[in-house]
């Protein structure tokens, strides 16, 4: 669950939420607590059906939108936006994004994509939430069964998206026994 608020969302989260048809979990786990950057708005306008929903759920107010705008802001999200790019990233600015916002609000990140981001979120010791945490904690709120979880877990990944687990029962492995694959 949300133990610091806001949670700042990025893209990757969205799109596998949007797969897992899950998007309306975000209200009822974290009402009047989601900003959504700018910046992950950018991404999100790539894909059609994502940027529709997304819309619909500004309109009913479940986002709050936060642009970096003031100077030490943009100054820290343009670094990590160089480095993530200068690691191979191609879409870096929701990612940057997340961080800044993150750590200008003491927030939660919420991302799928860590490979660049776990350095910054482990040094500055973030809180994290991801797809699958978010998908657990529906789960412990009972918005959704166990039958529920794994069929969004299969979604996601009929999508091609790419996720640790194979099923939910992964998921309640890790979270309850911390057996199996780290997926946080």
């Amino acid at each position: 669950m949300l133990k610091n608020p806001p949670l700042i969302i990025d893209n990757c989260v969205l799109g596998n939420l949007y797969s897992a048809d899950g998007l309306y979990l975000l209200p009822l786990l974290y009402k009047d607590n989601i900003i959504i950057p700018t910046h992950v708005l950018e991404e999100a306008t790539l894909k059609s059906e994502l940027y529709t929903e997304l819309t619909k759920m500004i309109e009913e107010k479940v986002f709050k939108i936060y642009q970096i705008t003031k100077l030490n802001e943009i100054r820290r999200f343009a670094k990590l936006e160089r480095r993530f790019k200068d690691n191979g990233e191609y879409q870096a600015k929701g990612e940057a994004a997340v961080l800044t916002i993150a750590e200008i609000f003491s927030g939660t990140v919420c991302s799928d994509n860590l490979s660049d981001g776990m350095p910054y979120i482990k040094r500055d010791n973030m809180p994290l939430e991801t797809t699958l945490s978010i998908i657990y904690d529906a789960y412990l709120e009972d918005y959704i069964s166990y039958k529920k979880g794994n069929n969004m877990i299969r979604k996601i990944i009929s999508q091609g998206n790419r996720i640790p687990v194979t099923n939910f029962q992964q998921i309640l492995d890790w979270f309850e026994n911390g057996k199996g694959k780290p997926i946080y």
